[in-house]
């Protein structure tokens, strides 16, 4: 089709994919470039490419794009929230685990606190609830958290007498 003239991103893309699943990874990533807007699957794609001819600073650029593509802006969202559900279920270790991972995806300071606090009141943690109370104040909260601040610090000389 290209050589009829049509360059619309499907058959581009087609061609792209062609090439790759060919083994003509030059071709793969020099089709794949042409595209004006590329998606998880072709960044994929041309990073396995990439890959394949150990082009690997270029694969690992590609496989950056890959995950930026792939992974929600809101997932560290998601998971406080599934931490909280837990913690309304009096599902204490499971809620520990999801905003654990809500901090892969973003740390909030926040969310320190509230692990601390979990870890200190629900848990019975003192060693877990003291790492996380300090990272809280690692955080920098900002001065509209005051209440938290002065209650982390009084808490944190209990817990480390």
């Amino acid at each position: 089709l290209k050589l009829l003239g049509d360059f619309s991103a499907e058959v581009v893309n087609m061609t792209a994919t062609s090439y790759f699943m060919l083994k003509v990874y030059d071709c793969a990533i020099e089709n794949f470039s042409l595209l004006q807007q590329q998606s998880e699957r072709t960044y994929y794609l041309t990073a396995m490419s990439y890959k394949a001819l150990e082009k690997n600073k270029l694969a690992a650029a590609y496989f950056d794009r890959t995950l930026r593509e792939a992974i929600s802006p809101y997932t560290n969202i998601y998971y406080n929230e599934k931490g909280g559900l837990f913690e309304k279920l009096s599902q204490f270790s499971s809620a520990a685990e999801a905003y654990q991972k809500g901090l892969f995806f973003k740390e909030k300071g926040l969310i320190y606190y509230t692990l601390a606090c979990l870890y200190d009141r629900d848990l019975k943690d003192p060693k877990n609830a003291a790492k996380y109370y300090k990272k809280y104040l690692l955080s920098k909260p900002g001065i509209s958290q005051q209440v938290y601040i002065s209650f982390t610090q009084n808490r944190l000389k209990e817990l480390v007498k």
